[in-house]
């Protein structure tokens, strides 16, 4: 048997928005029960899931708000008790703009973090994340040239960080491919040097990029005989991270 409570909201266009709050299972009984004993376990089941629903959420002055383990601390009412939003409401939008904004356009985290000191968006992570992915400031456009007509489209940042010195270096990249990469690579090892060990995570864009640059050093050791000895010297090992492993990145994730 199972119980469920679900959170129902109207919107003043009349969209109506209904949003899983909380759930509860629990096993039949081994030995055999009526099918009005089974319904009557399932509405106690229920009963319980409603009054502790009812503990966590507070409805005061018409507004429904979150409770927490907080309400003996020293901080104000709006972090102990945040209102709740749902997150397709527009005030919702204009509230995550907002707090982007006073964050200096932090990440995720940070935006979802002061928030939370004033509100508590249901599902949360989801439309902070929607909204710094759109954000304009956050982004960048390119031009193909200055004058009238010019095309734009989106640029990217590659940051090299040395391990050695904590040296970061920023190089413009043109496109979202591993030949665009490979391009900022050369132009980065051209200006600081060749790197004798180079770490990133496994994105595919960098996956394929290793093979490129693979291939393309056969290439040329196959063609350029005399130089294969300085070439493999000077050649660079790609070492990649674990998958679904991002906290062994945190040397550049923390230039980032």
């Amino acid at each position: 048997m199972a119980a469920a409570v679900y959170l129902r909201s109207t919107s003043a266009d009349g969209t109506t928005t209904v949003t899983l709050v909380c759930s509860k299972t629990k096993v039949a009984p081994l030995k055999r029960l009526t099918i009005p004993k089974l319904e009557l376990s399932a509405a106690l089941l229920l009963a319980k899931l409603m009054s502790s629903v009812q503990r966590a959420l507070e409805l005061s002055e018409g507004t429904l708000r979150a409770g927490r383990r907080l309400k003996h601390s020293l901080l104000q009412p709006e972090a102990k008790h945040p209102p709740i939003l749902p997150r397709t409401l527009r005030l919702t939008a204009l509230v995550i703009s907002d707090a982007h904004s006073r964050t200096l356009h932090g990440g995720t985290q940070s935006t979802l973090s002061y928030l939370r000191q004033s509100y508590w968006i249901l599902g949360g992570r989801a439309p902070v994340r929607a909204h710094i992915l759109q954000c304009i400031t956050c982004l960048f456009t390119i031009k193909t040239w200055r004058r009238r007509a010019a095309k734009t489209y989106k640029g990217y940042l590659a940051v090299f960080v040395c391990f050695g010195t904590s040296a970061v270096h920023f190089e413009l990249v043109t496109d979202y491919t591993s030949e665009a990469f490979i391009a900022a690579y050369r132009r980065f090892s051209g200006r600081r040097g060749i790197c004798h060990t180079l770490y990133s995570d496994c994105g595919t864009k960098f996956i394929r990029a290793d093979a490129e640059l693979r291939a393309l050093f056969r290439a040329g050791s196959a063609e350029m005989n005399s130089t294969i000895t300085s070439l493999t010297n000077l050649g660079t090992t790609w070492s990649f991270n674990p998958p679904a492993a991002p906290h062994m990145g945190g040397k550049w994730e923390a230039a980032v």
